[in-house]
């Protein structure tokens, strides 16, 4: 992944200091994920914010987005975890709204 910085608000900065031009974010994957490229790489949005501010993700971590919206970027909305830990965050979610169904 190339070098970059981030603000709180998930807006990823480039090499220059100024903000990656908007264009690059706006793209959606399959998921309604936002990617962006840098440098001829494909880059989840989120993962680049959480990297430029925190620093590299451990193996196998991955970042949630705590309110679900995988738009807000912001790095209060994300979170790293496991895999594992993702995996059962949003099986308990599920199994929640199915109870008050």
């Amino acid at each position: 992944m190339p070098k970059l910085r981030g603000d709180l608000l998930g807006v990823v900065l480039g090499s220059t200091g100024g903000p990656v031009d908007g264009r690059h974010q706006t793209q959606h994957d399959g998921r309604g994920y936002l990617k962006m490229t840098i440098g001829g790489e494909r880059i989840l949005t989120h993962r680049a914010v959480w990297t430029a501010l925190r620093g590299p993700l451990e193996p196998g971590q991955i970042v949630h987005h705590k309110d679900g919206d995988t738009s807000n970027n912001a790095l209060r909305n994300l979170e790293a975890m496991s895999r594992r830990e993702h995996i059962a965050l949003h099986a308990e979610k599920r199994r929640k709204q199915n109870a008050s169904h």
